[in-house]
């Protein structure tokens, strides 16, 4: 499992992606380093809400991921969206 884990943290570092785990019941969105780098968050903001997260994609591809996003509550569905951000800066 150990060896795994470190062939994950590999790729998903290769790729430049950040993750997130999000709790639905609370609604606050829990980022990677590379997440928050990616939404031009500050180090030490280690989450959002739902709602914020959603406002930061680029409107138009939101709607796809709000669409994944209900797919997954509604459905039990494993979430899987491609999408573009829009960083606290605008970009």
């Amino acid at each position: 499992l150990s060896r795994s884990e470190e062939y994950l943290r590999l790729a998903v570092e290769a790729a430049d992606i950040g993750t997130f785990v999000a709790d639905f019941a609370t609604g606050v969105v829990h980022l990677s380093p590379d997440a928050r780098r990616h939404l031009g968050l500050a180090a030490d903001q280690k989450a959002v809400t739902l709602a914020e997260m959603s406002a930061s994609i680029y409107e138009p591809d939101r709607a796809a991921f709000d669409t994944a996003l209900r797919e997954t509550l509604h459905d039990h569905a494993p979430f899987h969206a491609e999408y573009r951000v829009v960083g606290s800066d605008g970009r």
